[in-house]
């Protein structure tokens, strides 16, 4: 059960490339990404109402919220958002993909998830087959190179960061509430951000605007941030993390399968090196469950 709902996580994760792509041709970043955020706050917040789910509650659960929103709504879109009109796909794909690494030396010291040989040797055969797949793509000469970096760099250590929290609490609080409120309060720095910084003459509601944020917010973030959270439920912060890898090779795919894109050697090669890499983790994991 648990890689199938982590394969669909990282499905989900991946369709929002294409659809973030065409949303940003008709909205500033900032704007998009907190009417994005705000939509699927908002529809899972109203989903846990009709639902009867029990509200967060204790000082602490808040603060962990406010601690998510903060980190993995308004940094963790702001970077991407703005890395994404910066560096190049590849670049920016092998950048991202250093939150799980990120994520488990602070596991290991925070949630005291000591990883084995096997586990750490997985974690970097899965994102050495990032950096074989990003190869293609990467552009260094771009002159606002350390700026993306920064960017990207800030947004994958807040996230990494909102996973060690949402780890946490994962157990004391209702997913509904917990992503909703996360989604709901960070979006609102985001709106600060647009208002000062973005010129809204660039917007344009258009179908094509409307469906993308649709698909972003309900499907690629409101489905896939409770999925999430039920997955830090059940395992280790280290393994589901190890599935992330597979969201780049799951948007080559989809190019592959409905864009005509053509897969190269190297991004071959590095899917099999990501694979092997999550099986290292997740095998390693399955021997130690089997040995309690």
């Amino acid at each position: 059960m648990v890689p199938l709902v982590a394969i669909t996580v990282m499905f989900l994760w991946a369709l929002c490339y294409p659809f973030i792509s065409i949303g940003l041709e008709y909205s500033p970043p900032l704007l998009f990404a907190f009417i994005r955020a705000i939509l699927a706050g908002f529809a899972l917040l109203l989903l846990a109402k009709l639902l009867g789910r029990p509200p967060i509650v204790g000082k602490n659960n808040w603060i962990a919220i406010v601690v998510i929103a903060l980190t993995a709504t308004t940094v963790g879109f702001w970077g991407m958002f703005y890395a994404g009109g910066i560096l190049s796909p590849g670049l920016a794909t092998v950048l991202t993909n250093t939150q799980p690494l990120i994520a488990a030396v602070i596991g290991w010291y925070v949630l005291d998830e000591k990883l084995s040989k096997k586990s750490i040797i997985g974690l970097f055969l899965g994102f050495s087959g990032i950096v074989v797949i990003g190869l293609g793509s990467m552009n260094i000469h771009n002159e606002e190179l350390i700026r993306g970096i920064g960017y990207v760099l800030f947004a994958s250590i807040g996230i990494a960061v909102s996973n060690i929290f949402l780890k946490r609490i994962a157990a004391q609080v209702d997913s509904l509430y917990a992503m909703g409120w996360q989604l709901f309060l960070g979006a609102f720095p985001l709106a600060i951000m647009s208002l000062y910084l973005e010129d809204y003459s660039e917007f344009q509601l258009t179908p094509d605007l409307v469906t993308s944020l649709l698909v972003l917010s309900l499907f690629g973030t409101s489905l896939a941030f409770v999925l999430w959270f039920w997955l830090l439920t059940r395992v280790p912060l280290y393994q589901a993390n190890a599935y992330s890898f597979l969201t780049p090779i799951l948007g080559m795919l989809i190019g592959f399968l409905f864009y005509s894109e053509v897969l190269t050697l190297s991004q071959i090669l590095g899917a099999v090196a990501v694979i092997a890499g999550i099986w290292a983790v997740n095998s390693t994991r399955s021997r130690e469950l089997q040995s309690s």
